[in-house]
């Protein structure tokens, strides 16, 4: 995320046969396994603060499973992913900084073995294909793979939750949209390119421009660093009819897109899998959860993040069938 072409465009290529498409589909029985399990507590019951008990654990499952560890690691790598994002969320005392400094090398050696062992004999999973994946013979480093690990390991955690999170209480608010979407599960594709552009989990990113930009009469130098508003262009009117209503034939037209994965060389590339994550989780919840309503008169705890959009908390009731 951090590098430009052509250093980027290298790793880029290299790792994006790993995140296709065709890969994410052959993990899709893994995931429908695990979305059942996860709701198999609770989804009886009629009640449910969803976003503890299913939405912040779902992408957990999947990343485990994608990366070919056991079920065994999730916490482990919840803990890692942790421990990374912490560096980010303020200054911390010389003694933190060496915990979680230590921390982070016992995951990057953790990869490392497993890297090794993949080397020796490969598996279908997320590390053999990247430590096998070549174009034109050119291969990845250990390092690297271990930075695309962590990547992985972190970037569709809190997003992919915030977009489950989302679009439940969207459905709870507006019926209609769920008893389509139960009948006729084929249209929950759409509603989460609505849910991508309306709810974008991801609210902005970070950009320096390479050179002078000159915008709508502003000069902004070369270096700077830009907040670019990802959730402000996917409700630009001039793009979006009635920006702020959820419009399940919006896509219908390949013209019409909106940028909730970025734009570009830096496009995310976890977008397949958290398209199929969020899909086989609506799929598979919908069926069994009828009159979704809020539990509560101010159900929804956003989380602190002027970067991310989502509930930390959703409660909800529901007839369970």
């Amino acid at each position: 995320m951090r590098t430009d072409p052509p250093a980027h465009t290298r790793v880029r290529n290299l790792v994006s046969r790993a995140l296709s498409t065709a890969e994410v589909n052959k993990l899709e029985p893994q995931i429908h396994d695990i979305a059942k399990s996860l709701a198999a507590p609770w989804i009886g019951t009629g009640a449910v603060e969803f976003v503890g008990a299913f939405a912040a654990l779902m992408p957990n499952a999947v990343t485990t499973a994608f990366i070919g560890a056991p079920a065994q690691m999730r916490e482990q790598f919840r803990f890692w992913a942790a421990e990374v994002i912490s560096r980010f969320t303020g200054p911390q005392p010389p003694e933190r900084q060496l915990e979680v400094a230590h921390n982070i090398a016992a995951m990057g050696r953790y990869f490392l073995e497993q890297i090794a062992a993949r080397r020796r004999q490969p598996a279908s999973d997320l590390i053999s294909l990247l430590a096998h994946a070549q174009v034109d013979g050119d291969r990845l480093e250990d390092v690297a793979i271990v930075n695309v690990i962590e990547t992985f390991l972190i970037g569709g955690r809190e997003t992919t939750t915030y977009l489950l999170g989302n679009s439940l209480y969207h459905l709870a608010q507006q019926p209609d949209i769920a008893a389509l979407l139960r009948a006729e599960p084929e249209r929950v594709r759409d509603f989460i390119e609505e849910m991508l552009r309306l709810e974008a989990p991801a609210q902005s990113v970070l950009r320096s421009p390479t050179r002078d930009v000159h915008i709508g009469g502003v000069t902004i130098p070369a270096g700077a660093t830009l907040f670019v508003f990802l959730a402000s262009a996917n409700r630009d009117e001039s793009q979006f009819d009635s920006p702020d209503t959820v419009k399940l034939d919006r896509f219908a037209s390949r013209e019409c897109r909106h940028v909730a994965f970025g734009y570009g060389s830096h496009a995310c590339l976890g977008m397949h899998l958290a398209r199929a994550e969020v899909r086989i989780a609506l799929q598979t919840l919908l069926p069994r959860m009828h009159e979704i309503r809020l539990a509560l008169l101010d159900p929804l705890s956003r989380v602190e993040s002027w970067l991310l959009r989502g509930p930390s908390r959703l409660e909800l009731r529901f007839l369970p069938s």
